[in-house]
């Protein structure tokens, strides 16, 4: 699938009363007993389908309304514990999150919000990931009230400083599934969603998951609960960060979307002010820029576009936040797109100002860390992929300006960790250049000889080797040990030369999650995918596919391998043209195979809630 580029992202914006009856069995809910709840990342989930699932599969359902607000009037046919849904967008991409509720109370309103703490709860109580607890309502049954006590109240001890930070006393009494709160980014029980973030790793050892929460901004670092430890709470965030008017951003956005559905708006002084004097973005200015957001002629023209749903994915001190939303272009085409903004507040309808990434003619695009899971043989691959090459989509000249680049990874001091070069294998017959339709950025030197300027590569792959496989989970560990620490970065250094030498053109980037390994990710947490017989004919079936999107392609096939590009007869691949929608349950034939055939072979390209890139294979 083709990758959009980041200056087209960026340039377009880019306790419940818990003390209830333990674990292991089911009670049925009071008469007339009613239950409301909010579902938020930070930005509401606008409009989200909300979805009551027993531990016997019983089911009710309701929509959220545009502040992410729901309730259900009678639950009282339920039996406990109940899980609570929520699908919809989240910064533009299509995912359910979920709350869980253990008691209800009689003759009254519960509250059970869905947030990415509660889901976190959810995976930890349960020892199993919502998405499976969904395909299988009775599995439920093992989940007791206590742990699910214990793992809210481990959650709120973790986040209290951050809390009492934007409002003091909020702390106090707080529960993340239980506490009501409007979405309005304002609040602190709100507010803490833009300013944290929040993934499970698995636990060492044995079959549960660690919730780590991390300071989306890299200052503090990451805390991680795990059960019958102590918890750490996160120091308080600072003021310059926590203080910002995050939620004027999505209110600027409707303005925005007034603005953009005339033409002479599109044009006007007004719109010229939401990018700020000091924009520039991958070596482009702002006068650079404006004519291609305002020329009908321009593939970027953004008369009659939507933009919705932001969500924050970091701000700093400098008053900058990094966010994404999803945008609905005029003929419909939906998708998610991310944005760098600066508060100055001096413009009731334009606080935020689209700012850039403040950076030169690079494009280093990280494209992703990723983890492959080969059911075949029961192992994990871990590898990196990146995209590196100048601004090349819009601005200037279509030749990469770079012909050799490094990436490192290093903590607060400067410290390396880990390192990757990149050098244009021109020797390799020549081909490696922007014009060839396999080329992918600067390629990887030989892993084996680093300071190599020729790799030991065919001319068939030299240009696409962007990526590259590690077996070393020591180092990557390690980079993710300093990453929980805070204050980490991965800089990139591109140079003209084929050497290394010179003056380079440098980005470096914040990292806050951590690299994938052995001990972040483990077989569980893929897609679990397998080949099936169903009513009509072969299919592959995923049994936990609510907790993923798919990013790229499934394939199918009677064949003993799947490719995706040269198919052989009787395969069948599912490539979507819109990223980021939502996994399915299951996948048949796209056409007629033999009969008695089965699925030989498959392949499914996923991301997980938490943005881990996973590819699971037989």
């Amino acid at each position: 699938m083709k990758k959009v580029s980041s200056f087209f992202l960026i340039t377009f914006f880019s306790v419940l009363g818990l003390t209830s009856c333990g674990g292991g069995g089911s009670s049925s809910s009071s008469s007339s007993s009613s239950l409301s709840g909010t579902a938020s990342v930070g930005a509401p989930m606008a409009n989200a389908t909300i979805t009551l699932t027993d531990v016997t599969g019983a089911t009710q359902t309701t929509t959220a309304d545009s502040s992410g607000a729901y309730s259900f009037s009678n639950i009282s046919s339920l039996k406990t514990p109940i899980l609570v849904s929520a699908t919809g967008y989240v910064g533009g991409t299509q995912q359910t999150l979920t709350g869980i509720v253990t008691s209800v109370n009689s003759g009254s309103t519960t509250v059970g919000n869905v947030t990415p703490l509660t889901d976190a709860i959810v995976y930890q109580a349960a020892g199993k990931s919502p998405g499976t607890l969904l395909s299988s309502p009775t599995s439920m049954s093992s989940i007791s009230s206590s742990a699910v006590a214990t793992s809210a109240a481990n959650v709120a001890t973790a986040v209290a400083n951050v809390l009492n930070g934007v409002t003091s006393g909020s702390a106090s009494g707080y529960n993340p599934n239980s506490t009501a709160f409007v979405a309005n980014g304002v609040s602190a029980y709100d507010k803490v969603y833009d300013l944290l973030k929040t993934y499970v790793s698995p636990t060492s050892g044995s079959s549960g998951y660690v919730i780590n929460i991390a300071d989306k901004s890299g200052t503090l670092g990451t805390t991680s609960i795990q059960s019958g430890q102590t918890v750490t709470a996160l120091s308080t965030i600072p003021s310059s960060i926590s203080a910002l008017s995050i939620s004027t951003l999505e209110s600027e956005l409707t303005y925005l979307n007034t603005l953009i559905s005339t033409v002479s708006g599109l044009n006007s002084a007004a719109f010229n002010a939401f990018l700020s004097d000091s924009f520039l973005n991958s070596g482009a200015s702002k006068s650079q820029t404006l004519p291609l957001l305002q020329s009908s002629s321009s593939s970027f023209y953004l008369y009659g576009a939507k933009f919705s749903n932001p969500v924050i994915n970091g701000c700093y001190s400098n008053k900058t936040c990094n966010a994404s939303f999803l945008v609905t272009l005029s003929n419909g085409t939906a998708t998610q797109l991310n944005g760098v903004f600066i508060y100055s507040g001096t413009n009731s309808n334009i606080p935020w100002q689209l700012y850039g990434d403040q950076q030169g003619n690079l494009r280093p695009d990280f494209v992703s860390n990723y983890a492959s899971l080969s059911n075949s043989t029961s192992t994990i691959t871990y590898g990196f992929d990146f995209q590196i090459e100048g601004n090349t989509d819009i601005v200037l000249p279509a030749n990469n300006p770079y012909n050799s680049a490094i990436v490192t990874f290093q903590d607060a001091s400067g410290n390396v960790d880990y390192t990757i070069r990149f050098v244009q294998k021109t020797s390799v017959g020549g081909i490696c250049s922007p014009s060839n339709s396999n080329y992918a950025g600067l390629p990887i030197t030989d892993i084996t000889n680093p300071s190599s300027t020729t790799a030991d590569l065919t001319s068939s792959n030299a240009c696409s080797s962007s990526f590259t496989y590690t077996s070393n989970n020591s180092t990557l560990n390690t980079v993710n040990t300093n990453i929980a620490k805070g204050g980490y970065q991965l800089v990139v250094k591109a140079y003209t030369s084929s050497d290394w030498s010179g003056t380079p053109v440098t980005n470096s980037y914040n990292l806050t999650t951590p690299l994938l390994t052995s001990n972040i990710v483990n077989s569980s947490m893929f897609p679990q995918v397998s080949s099936v017989t169903g009513s009509s004919g072969p299919e592959i079936a995923i049994s936990n596919a609510s907790d993923y999107i798919l990013i790229g392609s499934v394939c199918m096939s009677t064949q003993s391998y799947c490719d995706i590009t040269n198919q052989p007869s009787y395969t069948s691949v599912y490539s979507p043209t819109v990223s980021n929608i939502a996994l399915l349950s299951k996948y048949s034939p796209l056409s007629s195979w033999p009969s008695g055939s089965t699925v030989q072979s498959y392949y499914v390209h996923a991301r997980d809630k938490y943005g881990n890139d996973l590819r699971v294979s037989n």
